[in-house]
């Protein structure tokens, strides 16, 4: 993972919600000194403490992640959230509705093609 770019996601979205440094990091229940470094990408989060900070936020730890991870993916195969979302919202569906929800995929895919 790229913290650089966790460190500036962090950054930005404190700063939406008009968070100081110490605000936010007394929310997120950690240091002031630690969530600068994080800012900076000296230090790296555990995962607990980036729900922490996500949490303090109000976003959700993808929001905050997604633009550094170092994944490498098939040029056929991008990954976007609005993928994630449908994997998410099925993934307690029995296989039925499973197999329901992939039939209305394939007729949408075929009927604007």
């Amino acid at each position: 993972m790229d913290m650089i770019k966790i460190g500036e996601r962090i950054r930005e979205e404190r700063k939406k919600h008009n968070f100081t440094i110490a605000e936010l990091s007394e929310r997120a229940n950690i240091s002031s000194n630690f969530l600068g470094n994080i800012e900076r990408g000296v230090d790296s989060p555990s995962i607990e403490t980036l729900i922490n900070i996500a949490n303090a936020l109000f976003v959700g730890v993808d929001m905050i992640v997604k633009d550094s991870l170092e994944v490498e993916l098939a040029e056929t195969a991008p990954v976007d959230f609005e993928s994630m979302e449908i994997a998410k919202e099925t993934s307690s569906m029995t296989k039925k509705q499973k197999q329901y929800v992939l039939s209305c995929i394939k007729a949408l895919k075929d009927f604007h093609t």
